[in-house]
């Protein structure tokens, strides 16, 4: 849901993350939540479910025993280098400024979470006795490590995440937007791989679930309680303002326009005397193909008429204008353009040109768009680049379990026993 703040290659990863939290996640909640990723399981069990009937109907025949994992060592924090100035300013957003250290901590947080996620998901779905990384039932797994691996990527990538967090969150404080609890709860379930039911409340579980979540966490980036709700407020409040970006009247219009247009005949001659000819001849009662034939015009049925929408950015706003405002039959032009001298015989209106979901695509985005252009402005942002050289690779998946210790895991391209 949060896919408008990263870029594709990111986009796919968190993607696949999301298949993997919400296949195991068991809930009875048929309910679909606006800016929520929600499974429909009616009837079938989840990845969860199948395990625990496992576990609890062993079978008769028994395999052989599982290789002992390795013992998890105790984690320990790398230790910031005393010559590096945590504290200096890697970018300011409007009034706030963020830190070396406040993205190094981001990172972290970001990292540990994908990794959290897949140990969760290996560990409801039994542990293997190898995780196979070549194996394509491990593709998501697989994609998982190969972006935490790309630190560079990760960088950029958080940094935009903090940038749109700020923006967001400003933006929020100057509408007077305060955040709304249920969504808050169903973001916040969200990251825990559960989800809230049909009333907007979370599951018995979450209690213990976000017990773990949190120690976890705290071990693995730092960050506190009070950071990670940050964290998540700032993404509850993204999805209500673009709720209400998406619905303002303004938008509403620009989605319409969009939807609206024109049947149009039309010509571009190469001269302003031609196209004085041409409408002449049209404003005589000749058809606009009877005189494109006589000019030497050989048109197809798309270029005899087609639909000019009133968003369309190939045509002058003045050349739009004056088709739109045409009674169908009136000669349009000629009007001046690059390529010549455009003329037109106008048609009739044309509504309904988008789908329900091409216009909640086209309002989408709108929003979007106003969020780059927030970050394109040098007056809110400024972004430098003394960040690219200590973008943290802490903790690597060895560090969180040892089900993704280098002796548990063939990474792609090796073999058993590589």
């Amino acid at each position: 849901m949060f896919h408008h703040y990263i870029t594709r290659p990111l986009l796919l990863l968190l993607t696949l993350v999301f298949a993997l939290i919400l296949a195991a996640c068991d809930s009875d909640d048929n309910t679909s939540h606006q800016g929520y990723i929600h499974i429909d399981e009616s009837g079938t069990q989840t990845a969860v479910a199948i395990t625990q009937v496992a576990r609890a109907n062993p079978s008769p025949t028994p395999g052989p025993s599982p290789t002992p994992l390795p013992t998890l060592e105790p984690y320990n924090s790398p230790t910031p280098d005393p010559d590096m100035d945590q504290t200096q300013v890697i970018m300011r957003v409007g009034r706030d400024a963020i830190t070396l250290a406040e993205f190094q901590q981001q990172v972290r947080f970001e990292r540990w979470r994908w990794l959290y996620q897949i140990v969760q998901h290996l560990e409801q779905q039994g542990t293997p006795p190898v995780l196979d990384l070549n194996d394509a039932a491990n593709e998501q797994i697989a994609a998982v490590f190969t972006t935490v691996a790309d630190t560079d990527l990760l960088g950029s990538e958080v940094q935009r995440i903090m940038i749109i967090d700020a923006i967001i969150t400003q933006e929020a404080r100057r509408r007077g937007i305060d955040v709304d609890p249920y969504q808050f709860n169903a973001i916040l379930a969200q990251y825990l791989g559960l989800s809230v039911n049909t009333t907007g409340e979370l599951p018995p579980e979450f209690d213990a679930v976000y017990a773990d979540f949190l120690a976890s966490m705290t071990t693995y980036t730092g960050l506190t309680e009070e950071e990670f709700r940050r964290i998540i407020r700032a993404r509850t409040l993204y999805e209500q303002l673009q709720f209400i970006i998406m619905n303002q009247p303004e938008t509403n219009q620009a989605a319409a326009d969009a939807s609206t247009g024109v049947a149009v005949h039309d010509l571009l001659l190469a001269t302003e005397d031609l196209a004085d000819e041409v409408v002449t001849r049209l404003q005589s009662g000749e058809t606009l193909d009877e005189v494109a034939a006589s000019l030497g015009f050989v048109r197809n049925a798309d270029q005899a008429q087609h639909i000019v929408r009133r968003d369309d950015d190939t045509l002058p706003d003045a050349i739009l204008s004056a088709l739109f405002a045409a009674s169908p039959g009136a000669v349009v032009g000629p009007f001046e353009m690059t390529q010549g001298w455009y003329v037109a015989v106008a048609g009739d209106p044309v509504f309904d040109l988008l789908s329900v979901e091409e216009v909640n695509t086209f309002k989408q985005q709108i929003f979007l768009d106003w969020v780059e252009a927030q970050m394109d402005d040098p007056d809110t942002v400024q972004a430098f680049a003394n960040w690219r050289d200590h973008i943290p690779t802490d903790p690597q998946p060895r560090d969180l379990s040892p089900l993704l210790s280098d002796a548990n895991v063939i990474w792609p391209g090796e073999t058993a026993g590589d």
